[in-house]
């Protein structure tokens, strides 16, 4: 993080997926995905974080979301930690067959009995933060997928313990997301043709779709100022629009068929 940044600025990273020049991709507004965190102070340096964050302090999200869950460990004592375990007890509602290793700072084995989880790094020597603090950080990250269809309200809460060689586990926060009660769906009929905009409040991605996949129309969508945000042509009846970089509030949704209006809706952004 530079020097210069501030506590409550944000810090963005966007990562692109380019297709082969050999191979058409029907649809480019999904290729691209901006990370954002804000600044903050002074922190615990063995904590747990997931992704998805979600919407405000219950952290929600769609149901059926992917998950990814990052541990931090830093070793603050005054000497190398020759040996560290983690170990994790996943919440009930989570399908712990789905658990998988995406990245890990060091060499790690994973032992895992039904929910009980634990990451083992053997030999790590990690140095203490005295003689070597960046070295004496390290972190494990994996993915996981919530139980299928959980209702609206469930809490999916997560922490760890981190064990430095025999000492007593030092315990992470815990994380907090809910399952949203419902998406809102906008469905609208004109002329005949019905579409359906979806979700509204969006956070990542705007789907406008209709039944019929030969049917050819055009979205603008318009901040409250009259600027231009976004405009798309349908593939195979639907657009989904990549609201992801946009920042909280309300828009404007122009459906137009050669070049004729077919709806207009108030869209909300609401990033977490």
């Amino acid at each position: 993080v530079a020097t210069s940044a501030t506590i409550g600025d944000t810090l963005s990273s966007t990562a692109y997926i380019a297709p082969s020049t050999s191979v058409t991709d029907p649809i480019t507004s999904n290729n691209t995905f901006i990370y954002s965190r804000e600044v903050v102070s002074s922190f615990d340096p063995n904590m747990k974080e997931v992704a998805p964050r979600g919407n405000g302090p219950q952290g929600y999200i769609a149901k059926n979301t992917p998950m990814t869950y990052t541990i931090h460990f830093q070793n603050t004592g005054t000497a190398s930690a020759t040996n560290i375990t983690i170990v994790d007890t996943l919440a009930s509602n989570l399908e712990a067959n789905s658990l998988h290793l995406i990245s890990s700072t060091h060499n790690v084995i994973v032992y895992q009995d039904g929910s009980l989880v634990k990451f083992r790094f053997n030999n790590i020597n990690l140095p203490d933060s005295n003689s070597d603090y960046y070295g004496s950080m390290g972190s494990v990250t994996y993915g996981i997928l919530p139980k299928r269809d959980l209702p609206g309200g469930t809490k999916i809460t997560n922490k760890a313990g981190i064990y430095f060689d025999y000492n007593a586990p030092i315990v992470t926060n815990t994380t907090l997301n809910t399952i949203e009660n419902s998406i809102k769906i906008e469905e609208l009929n004109t002329n005949g043709t019905n579409y359906k905009v979806y979700p509204n409040p969006t956070h990542t991605l705007l789907n406008v779709q209709t039944d019929n996949t030969t049917n050819i129309f055009e979205t603008v969508l318009i901040d409250v100022l009259g600027r231009v945000v976004n405009t798309q042509k349908s593939q195979n009846g639907k657009v989904e629009m990549n609201t992801n970089q946009l920042i909280n509030g309300i828009y404007f949704l122009k459906i137009t068929k050669n070049g004729v209006i077919q709806e207009n809706v108030k869209i909300q952004v609401l990033h977490p």
